[in-house]
């Protein structure tokens, strides 16, 4: 009370500002959280006083994007875009489009990106290592976006973490049982909302059919960006976060009832997937509706239609190395090279 009553004093009134700079004030020192890590605070910003022109908002989300990340094609701008600005909405859908960034190898920018996510989606975590039991009490709690980085380190290993992420894809399902306390007590947590997953290779193929996926790729040369330092950026789009709060206050309830035109060709999860998006497409207007399409088709459909199966993927290739060569036999090592 003491605090706040400073604030008062100061001139800080918003309701939001006051939450804010208490919970900042309350934030306990290292030394005092016992070498424990310190508390997860989340808060949204306070709202942009207007109403807020959709179809400018998402641009300006875009060019903010092209500034700090290489990505492969507009294909990927236009997803992540519309990704980003959905999780100011998640409660909106029954589904919850998980984004996968992965690349074949380091140093294609998905921490980066991941970075440039974190100063624009609602209520972000990050992480590079993480828990099972630390994501759904932390979906629980905090109805966050997730972002977790490096998950090739530890994702591939951990088949029940795989099981929660998946788990809260589908909101009507999106329950994690487990006991609590000294009387084992069955406890329900709810894991539906925003998840993105960065790895190198390929990710479980139960999550990535469940995802938005994102390939990324060496930045080439002449292809500039400017340095991205994650404080600053976040001053940066401080003004952006408070529109966005104000567009997802006014479009809530029209993006729940959008029912936008899927392109045909999608199986049935990349389908609800896309749906997810499209819809906070034809909220936004202008020409997101068609810019959404337009890469939900690049994406899903402009690959190899087997390309879920590693094991059909491989198959493929070594076909198509006997085929090239037009022999009946080769050694594993010369195949392996090829």
């Amino acid at each position: 009370e003491a605090v706040i009553g400073e604030l008062e004093r100061l001139g800080v009134k918003s309701p939001a500002r006051l939450a804010d700079a208490a919970l900042a004030q309350a934030r306990p020192e290292p030394e005092a959280a016992g070498g424990q890590g310190q508390p997860i605070l989340l808060a949204d910003p306070e709202p942009w006083p207007e109403p807020v022109d959709g179809a400018a908002l998402a641009e300006e989300v875009r060019r903010l994007i092209q500034r700090y990340v290489v990505l492969p094609g507009q294909a990927e701008e236009v997803a992540i875009t519309l990704w980003a600005v959905w999780t100011w909405v998640f409660a909106a859908r029954n589904m919850a489009p998980r984004l996968a960034i992965t690349s074949p190898t380091k140093r294609c920018g998905k921490t980066l990106l991941l970075g440039v996510l974190a100063g624009l989606v609602r209520r972000p975590i990050t992480s590079a290592n993480i828990t099972p039991a630390a994501v759904f009490r932390a979906l629980e709690a905090f109805k966050p976006t997730l972002l977790m980085d490096e998950a090739d380190t530890f994702l591939g290993s951990r088949d029940e973490l795989v099981g929660v992420l998946n788990a809260g894809w589908f909101r009507p399902t999106a329950v994690v049982v487990r006991c609590e306390g000294e009387t084992a007590e069955p406890r329900a947590f709810n894991v539906f909302g925003p998840v993105a997953v960065a790895a190198i290779g390929e990710l479980a193929d139960t999550l990535a059919d469940r995802s938005i996926r994102i390939r990324m790729r060496r930045r080439g040369q002449g292809e500039e960006i400017e340095p991205f330092a994650l404080e600053r950026f976040f001053e940066e789009t401080a003004e952006l976060r408070r529109k966005l709060a104000r567009w997802a206050a006014d479009n809530l309830d029209k993006v729940r009832a959008a029912d936008p035109a899927v392109p045909e060709g999608l199986n049935d999860r990349a389908a609800n997937n896309w749906r997810v998006l499209l819809a906070v497409a034809e909220v936004l207007g202008g020409p997101w509706p068609e810019l959404g399409r337009q890469a939900a088709q690049a994406l899903e459909l402009g690959g190899d239609p087997d390309e879920d199966d590693l094991g059909v993927r491989l198959l493929a290739d070594i076909r198509e190395v006997f085929a090239e060569r037009n022999v009946e036999f080769l050694g594993s090592s010369e195949l392996t090279q090829a």
